[in-house]
């Protein structure tokens, strides 16, 4: 999984800026000199080393050509320079097999039959059991051993003022109310400013009882009260299949 990156940053007010690593980009431009190798396609067009030809991909013929640009011709790579003419890089192809000069491949394989025949041959079991279908639960008594424990908290009376809450907005939206401004841009330079907040009491309170444990409780036995029946059935639980045949028709495959 790539590491998490961030490549442009949108502010308060709406503006978004992208992020541009400066001393990657001046190693890029001292690495390709400018322009990258991108590969464009296979032209049926003959390149030739040294010529300027356009190459043909896809029946349409390349007018425009980059420094950089390379294309392959038959088992031939070719490179445009900055002399506006092909530079051949060699037959890099030649370890391709003959498939993938290929337009289209068949096989052969059968697809579909049917199956005929067949005998299964198994003995008849019966399964004798009992159960119990329905009943009644008898209702349990509960009673009450001992209360629960209690404990004294301090109980809110008031809110003195405080932030109550924090609202925010959308990049380009209506500011809020109070809104506190964290960031400038200056010079290609973002700065992020820190935010401080002041304490204060925010409530006050009285003593108040409140229960914090359970109390404890009997329940008496419940009884489940049902009447039992009798149940039978039967059927060929094992038994063999034999004499089974296959019959399929032979059908050809086309990779194109």
């Amino acid at each position: 999984m790539p590491n998490p990156s961030i490549s442009q940053i949108t502010l308060p007010n709406g503006n978004t800026y992208d992020i541009k690593d400066t001393w990657a980009r001046q190693q890029i431009e001292s690495i390709t000199g400018g322009s990258a190798i991108v590969f464009k396609g296979v032209s049926t067009t003959a390149l030739t080393d040294g010529g300027n030809e356009d190459p043909t991909v896809d029946g349409s013929a390349v007018i425009s050509k980059t420094i950089g640009d390379l294309y392959f011709y038959n088992k031939e790579e070719f490179i445009y320079g900055d002399d506006s003419k092909w530079h051949s890089l060699g037959p890099q192809l030649q370890s391709l097999g003959a498939l993938a000069y290929k337009d289209n491949a068949s096989a052969t394989y059968t697809p579909a039959g049917t199956v005929s025949g067949g005998t299964f041959t198994g003995s008849n079991s019966t399964f004798t059991g009992t159960y119990t279908p329905a009943g009644t639960v008898s209702t349990p008594t509960i009673s009450v051993n001992t209360a629960g424990s209690t404990a004294s908290i301090k109980q809110v009376n008031a809110v003195t003022d405080m932030v109550s809450a924090l609202a925010t907005a959308a990049p380009g939206a209506t500011a809020p109310t109070n809104a506190i401004t964290y960031f400038s841009v200056a010079n290609e330079n973002l700065s992020l400013y820190q935010i401080g907040a002041t304490k204060a009491a925010p409530i006050t309170t009285t003593t108040t009882t409140v229960k914090i444990g359970d109390a404890s409780y009997t329940a008496s036995q419940p009884t489940f009260t049902g009447e039992e029946d009798t149940i039978s059935t039967s059927g060929t639980p094992n038994g063999s299949v034999s004499n089974i045949g296959f019959t399929g028709t032979q059908a050809t495959i086309t990779v194109s």
